[in-house]
């Protein structure tokens, strides 16, 4: 891993230091070994103004990482051999259970608004990017399906879903302009 590379993470990581020890570890490390979270920033697919939603955002690491890739960029620490990361992005996550979106809160402050909702039943805000890591597989079937329909309503034509579940059993089919990226 490069050096540039470990710096954005350990800044991130930074960002949990006073959420506790577990949160700060985990943070650490999942962003080390997941490589989902890079994947994401250095895909290109998320650009500069846009509105992203990571629906079951736990800690919220994705959106703490693209908030540190911004600030290193704005700050100079980005390495010009690296894609210049998205900037003036509108952050928000979703997150059922209160203790670790509380984690999210408390890690990245103003930069993201946090909320506490059920992903089975709430409306989706309207969102140009919306992520879906490794949640399907907690919904039954037709809680997936249900899910899958109100986020393909609250992207604009062009938006992007980008979806990462090994587990789910979810079949759909999106209309309109709306275009959806599966990750494996």
């Amino acid at each position: 891993m490069s050096s540039a590379i470990e710096s954005l993470l350990d800044a991130t990581a930074a960002l949990y230091k006073n959420t506790g020890k577990f949160a700060f570890h985990f943070t650490r490390n999942k962003l080390r070994y997941d490589p989902v979270f890079l994947a994401v920033l250095e895909s290109g697919l998320i650009q500069s103004n846009m509105r992203v939603l990571d629906l079951g955002c736990g800690q919220g690491l994705l959106l703490a990482l693209l908030h540190v890739a911004q600030n290193q960029y704005q700050s100079g620490l980005w390495p010009n051999t690296r894609p210049e990361p998205a900037s003036h992005l509108d952050l928000r996550g979703v997150e059922l259970p209160n203790s670790k979106a509380a984690i999210a809160r408390l890690a990245l402050g103003s930069a993201a608004k946090i909320e506490s909702l059920d992903l089975s039943q709430c409306e989706i805000p309207a969102a140009d990017v919306v992520l879906l890591f490794d949640v399907l597989h907690y919904l039954d079937a037709n809680a997936q399906v249900s899910l899958i329909s109100r986020i393909t309503r609250a992207i604009p034509a062009g938006g992007l879903l980008r979806v990462r579940d090994a587990n789910a059993v979810c079949e759909f089919a999106v209309g309109g302009a709306t275009s959806a990226i599966l990750l494996a």
